[in-house]
This record gives C-alpha cells, sequence and structure tokens, in this order.
C-alpha cells in the first residue's frame, strides 16, 4: 500500500492534477527503478484533493496506454489523507527499455525527469538485451585492419590462463568463441583492442604542465587499448616527481579504458600538474551508478563496454569488476595523500589525483603511526591502559583522520590491527605461529608500548589536543564544503533546496549537515521553522 511521501524523490513525484507532466513521469519511472504519481498533492508536499469521479481512473488509465510505447499501465490506489482523497499511479521498471511518450524518452534520475540523448537511448536498449556498443560488427573495418601478432599474443594469454577447450582452437576460432569477431566479421571491441596503426576512436592526450601553463611534454596516442594502458602509465611515471600511489594511477587510468563512451568525438585528456593530475574521460558515469552510491559497497558496477572488459579479465590486467572508487581512495589514504575528486562534468568524468600530504601524515609519515599516536593523545589514558575499550579507540580515527567521507569502513579491529601488527613479534611469515600467543594478550599490552616507543607526554595536553589538533586536520568532501557556502551564502536556504543545488538526497543531505553539526561547523540558530544557519569560523 502506497503512503504519501515527505519529498519528491527518486521514486516519487507530486502533482496537483492529471495532465501530459504525468505521461511524462511515468515513463521515466518505467526508465529507471519504478516508482509513484501522486495526484492531488501540491509541489511542496501539501494534500489538496482531488475530484476521481467513476471513470476517472479508467480515462487516466487509457490515456497513459494511448501516449506509451511500448504501452505501460500504472497500478491506480486512491489515497485519503489528512480528509483529502489523491490519487497515486505506480508503475514498475520497465523489462524492455526504453519506453517513449509522444516520440520522447525520459528517464527519472535523483528527483527529476531526465530526457534522453540518442546515444543514452541506444544505451537503455543495449542494457536490456544484456549487451554494449562493442559487441556490434563494424561496418567500417575489416580484419586486414586488425594486427596478427596482436592478435596472437592476446589468443596466447588466454590459452595459458583457460584451461577447457581453448588449447585445440585457432587464433580465429577463439575470437568468434568469445564474440570479439561475430560471423567472421570484426565487432568494434576488436577493432580498439587489435589496431594495426593509427585509431581515431581511441584517443588519448596526455600532456605535462606547469603550474604556471607552461608544457613541458605532450603525447598523442592513438593505439590499441592493451598498448595505450602501458604507454600512458609510462608517461605519467616518467614525468611525476612526486609521490604518488602506482595502485590508484593504474587503476584510474584502466578504469578510463573499461568506461569510457568511444562513440564522444572528443578525447580521453590527462593533465599533470605540479600537485596533481587531472584525468578526463568522455562519458558520464553509466547504468544506475552515480556519485551518491560510488562511494559504498552497495551497487554494482556495469562495464559501458562489456567485450572490452572481459577480455581484459581473461587475460589478466583486470581482476576486479567492482569497488573500483574504494579501491583508489584507500590506496591514497594508505600513501598519506587527500583523497581524490571524483565528478560528472557535461558530457563525461573528471577524476584529480592530488599529491598534498594529509598534515598528520606529513608528521608521523605513517598510517600506523598517525593511528597510534590518535589513540595515545586523545585517549583517556593511565599507565596500565585498562580504561580504553575497542569503542573508545574508534572514535579516535572517525574523529581525527580523514578516512572517507561516510565513515563506513572503519571498525574498531582496523584501528587495534596496525598497533597489533608493529608492536607484536610479528610478520606474514609468522602469522601462523604467533596466533595463538596474540590471542592472550591483553589490550593493555598490546596499546601501552606505543607510549613507551614514540616518547609523548601523557596529561592534560593529551586530553585537550581535540580543540588543539583535530580542527586543522579535518578534512570535509566536496558535498559539505558545497553546503557550507551555500549556508554562508544564504542562512535560510533549507534542506530540499541544498538536494536539488547538489545534487543528492535529502536524506543524505540531512546525514551531512549533521556530520557538519557534530564537528562544530555549523550550528542552527533560533527554531527549526523560524529559525536559520549559522557557518562557525573557528580560525
Amino acid at each position: 500500500m502506497n503512503k504519501l511521501p515527505i519529498t519528491e524523490s527518486l521514486t516519487a513525484e507530486f502533482k496537483s492534477s492529471f495532465n501530459k507532466d504525468v505521461i511524462e513521469t511515468l515513463t521515466a519511472f518505467a526508465n529507471a527503478s519504478g516508482g509513484t504519481v501522486f495526484i492531488g498533492v501540491s509541489d511542496n508536499g501539501k494534500p489538496q484533493g482531488i475530484n476521481i469521479e467513476k471513470d476517472t481512473v479508467q480515462n487516466w488509465v487509457n490515456e497513459i496506454k494511448n501516449e506509451t510505447e511500448p504501452q505501460i499501465i500504472p497500478e491506480v490506489e486512491t489515497l485519503n489523507v489528512g480528509g483529502k482523497e489523491i490519487a497515486a499511479l505506480s508503475i514498475d521498471e520497465y523489462p524492455v527499455k526504453p519506453v517513449s511518450t509522444r516520440g520522447r524518452f525520459f528517464k527519472r534520475i535523483n528527483n527529476l525527469n531526465h530526457l534522453l540523448s540518442a546515444v543514452e537511448i541506444a544505451d537503455e536498449h543495449l542494457k536490456t538485451i544484456n549487451s554494449s556498443w562493442d559487441f556490434y560488427i563494424d561496418p567500417n573495418h575489416t580484419k586486414l585492419d586488425l594486427s596478427r601478432e596482436k592478435i596472437e599474443t592476446f589468443a596466447n594469454k588466454i590459452r595459458n590462463n583457460r584451461k577447457i577447450g581453448i588449447a585445440q582452437l585457432s587464433d580465429t576460432e577463439l575470437l568468434n568463441k568469445m564474440e570479439i569477431l561475430r560471423y567472421n566479421k570484426i565487432t568494434f571491441g576488436a577493432y580498439l583492442m587489435f589496431v594495426k596503426d593509427y585509431c581515431l576512436f581511441s584517443d588519448v592526450q596526455i600532456s605535462r604542465i606547469k603550474n604556471d601553463g607552461s608544457a613541458i611534454a605532450s603525447v598523442s596516442l592513438n593505439t590499441d587499448l592493451f598498448q595505450e594502458l602501458e604507454e600512458i602509465i609510462a608517461f605519467i611515471k616518467k614525468h611525476v616527481i612526486f609521490n604518488y600511489p602506482q595502485t590508484a594511477i593504474r587503476e584510474i587510468v584502466l578504469n578510463m579504458i573499461i568506461h569510457r563512451d568511444y562513440r564522444e568525438s572528443s578525447p580521453s585528456v590527462i593533465k599533470i600538474f605540479d600537485d596533481r593530475i587531472e584525468f578526463y574521460n568522455p562519458g558520464k558515469l553509466y547504468d544506475k551508478t552515480n556519485l551518491e552510491n560510488l562511494f559504498t559497497d552497495d551497487y554494482t558496477s556495469k562495464p559501458r563496454n562489456k567485450l572490452i572488459a572481459k577480455s581484459f579479465r581473461e587475460i589478466g590486467i583486470m581482476h576486479h569488476s567492482n569497488s573500483g572508487i574504494m579501491r583508489i581512495c584507500r590506496s591514497c589514504r594508505e600513501h598519506g595523500i587527500r583523497e581524490p575528486v571524483f565528478r560528472e562534468t557535461l558530457n563525461g568524468f573528471q577524476v584529480i589525483l592530488y599529491n598534498e600530504r594529509i598534515d598528520i601524515y606529513s608528521v608521523l609519515n605513517a598510517r600506523n603511526d598517525a593511528i597510534r599516536t590518535t589513540i595515545e593523545r586523545y585517549q583517556p589514558y593511565n599507565a596500565e591502559r585498562r580504561d580504553v575499550s575497542p569503542n573508545d579507540v574508534k572514535s579516535a580515527p572517525e574523529n581525527y583522520l580523514s578516512y572517507s567521507v561516510e565513515r563506513r569502513e572503519i571498525a574498531s579491529a582496523d584501528v587495534i590491527k596496525p598497533a597489533t601488527e608493529n608492536y607484536l613479534p610479528y610478520n606474514t611469515e609468522r602469522r601462523e605461529e604467533r596466533r595463538e600467543e596474540r590471542r592472550e594478550i591483553p589490550m593493555a599490552e598490546v596499546i601501552k608500548p606505543v607510549a613507551e616507543t614514540i616518547n609523548i607526554e601523557i596529561g592534560t595536553a593529551a586530553r585537550n589536543v581535540k580543540s588543539d589538533v583535530v580542527s586543522d586536520t579535518i578534512k570535509l568532501s566536496e558535498t559539505q564544503e558545497t553546503i557550507i557556502e551555500e549556508i554562508r551564502t544564504n542562512p535560510d536556504i533549507t534542506s530540499q533546496e541544498l538536494a536539488q543545488i547538489v545534487g543528492i538526497t535529502v536524506r543524505n543531505i540531512k546525514a551531512n549537515i549533521a556530520k557538519l553539526k557534530e564537528r562544530g561547523l555549523i550550528d542552527r540558530v533560533g527554531a527549526r521553522k523560524t529559525g536559520y544557519w549559522k557557518v562557525i569560523d573557528n580560525k
């Protein structure tokens, strides 16, 4: 049974009356995750009521059927809210996409209906049939445009990695089996991976630029995707004199190749500055992935180019299909630099990787050192450490270190384990023989040596370190920085208005506001409805 929600969302919209916009929204829901249109409700969620006569519902359903292709039929339910009669029209996600109305295609994104472009319409259809652009036959090229040597190298790697039914196949038979060739004709994916000479589709522009704008070196790559991966990374290694995590760089470049929209005419662009590397790729986030769920483990990554992704996995270049962004962020944290910025642009996606050292790491120069120092300086202390509990320890890095935007992956074990590993006789080879011994060591004996090793002063200064240090080391997410700036500009701004500006749900806006209040960066002055927001400057 439907209930009237508080605000509009990905799956809910308010309409004061039935009109063409209702049908557009239903098609947008059908092309996304389904949803409900509540008729007889104002834009701000206040029930106004609607007159529902004997044939009203049937007339609505008939009009929706006649105005959509393929035809969709919503479920209709009447509700009484505050003495007002409203109608709820619900539609499930349609299995064959996309659905249109009057020749136009819409898809629900956040709380808005997005008009699909021709490329997006094609993508929706390809996803419906579990396919992608790179599986289709390239009408402009033939096998003569492919390199035999590159195909042979690829096929031999496949044979080495797989066991059954592969060794006996010729290179051509193997490529047909993997659908890299279809009906003995080359696909777009085959052309991109094994092109003999110049490839217009795979254009990558890389440059090393000083912060004053002067270019030191640049290169333009138009070769096969496997070679581009190695040449991009080689160029970055040659021209980057700062300390970036190689794991993060390789993951970013690999994601660029796998998820790029090769139908876009613009190239991939990499700019290496003194203090950062900017990666731009044609093609926005694919399928149902958005910036909100990108930093969680609650989504399944679907590559835009399934054939290319499958081929990279088969020869061992790509081992994971999910959580690439999380690995990039984790790699940066462990390397002691700030987390990168991820943003969608007009027609693509950008990642900015900084070499800026996190303040605490620049002093201690190691993640584990930072954690153990936090425990010593931030938590209650006595000679025997009897009063430190896992919950006490857990709070330290959550408040002191910029672990991640949501702090979701931090557990007490994440804090305690580095101390155990660094201060007990322990290494990879001795895990088995030390396991039983470590189990019996009380936390007091694990944590106490920290103070003795780093020789820091314990006392009043330790209890006051929160006010002295934490404010200087708090790292805000891009969303939180935007919220602060918007509040500074308009103290009367609402959560709904912030959600529209930032592009995330009201629920996530409220969660970020709660964190900013907890950190003492903003405060609410006055009552909830009549008060205003205030930015607290501690400098």
